[in-house]
């Protein structure tokens, strides 16, 4: 089975936070799938509940190495 790579939700939260324009409507919260859907594909990326109590924002790693054009730095939390 392959691997998967994520982002954890807060920083997800604020990179989106310092990227949002007054005429994005919807909360921080709300976008996190939709840019993640737009830079991923549609259902490729899935919440998932690390050891450590945090969600994070996961796709495959070979969706993140099309992504990224390059395979990603991987650190566990």
């Amino acid at each position: 089975m392959e691997g998967w790579s994520g982002v954890a939700a807060g920083q997800l939260y604020f990179l989106i936070k310092e990227l949002k324009t007054p005429a994005d409507t919807q909360s921080e919260d709300q976008l996190k799938i939709s840019l993640l859907n737009l830079m991923f594909g549609e259902g490729k990326v899935h919440v998932k509940k690390h050891s450590n109590g945090k969600d994070y924002y996961c796709a495959s790693i070979t969706d993140w190495t099309k992504m990224l054009g390059k395979a990603p730095k991987l650190n566990d939390v």
